[in-house]
C-alpha cells in the first residue's frame, strides 16, 4: 500500500479506529526504555489513550508502578495466549481496544479515569473482554474478534 493510499483512508476512519492507528504509530515511533520488556507496548497504549506524557522510565518512580508490575504481565500473557498468531500491531490494537473498553467501564461506574485508576483495574481486562464477547474464549472463537478488527 502506498503512502497516498494510507492517507486517503484516514479521513474515513472512526475516532476509535484513528485512536488505534495513533497508538500503533506512537508505539512504532517512540523508542522504548527496554525493548525487551513485553509490558512496554501496553504502557504505550495506555498513556496514549489517556493523553498522558509520562515516559516509561519515569513511570518506574510512580506510586502505581508496583501495581503495574503485578498486573501488566498477566494482561500481556492474556493477549498473547488468546491471540498467539497475531502480529505485534494487531496485539497493540487489541490492547488499545481492551483499554478503551476498560476506560468506558470505569466512566460508566462513575470512577474518575486516570493513570492510577486504569493501572489499578488492568487485571480486569480479561473480564472486560468476556463481558463484551461472552463465551468466545471458552468456545475458541477469539480469533473471530481479531479478524473482525482487521476487516474494519
Amino acid at each position: 500500500m502506498k503512502l497516498s493510499e494510507v492517507l486517503g483512508v484516514l479521513p474515513k476512519l472512526s475516532q476509535q479506529e484513528l485512536a488505534t492507528v495513533k497508538a500503533a504509530i506512537d508505539h512504532l515511533l517512540v523508542s522504548q526504555v527496554d525493548e525487551d520488556d513485553p509490558t512496554a507496548p501496553l504502557y504505550s497504549a495506555m498513556t496514549t489513550l489517556l493523553g498522558v506524557r509520562l515516559s516509561y522510565r519515569d513511570y518506574h518512580n510512580n506510586v502505581n508502578y508496583k501495581t503495574w508490575k503485578r498486573s501488566a504481565p498477566a494482561v500481556v500473557t492474556f493477549i498473547s495466549e488468546t491471540w498467539p498468531d497475531a502480529t505485534k500491531v494487531a496485539k497493540l490494537a487489541m490492547m488499545s481496544f481492551l483499554l478503551e473498553a476498560l476506560i468506558d467501564d470505569l466512566k460508566g461506574r462513575g470512577v474518575p479515569v486516570s493513570l492510577g485508576t486504569v493501572t489499578i483495574n488492568l487485571s480486569r481486562l480479561p473480564e472486560i473482554y468476556d463481558l463484551i464477547f461472552p463465551g468466545y474464549r471458552q468456545a475458541g472463537l477469539s480469533h473471530l474478534v481479531l479478524e473482525a478488527m482487521k476487516k474494519e
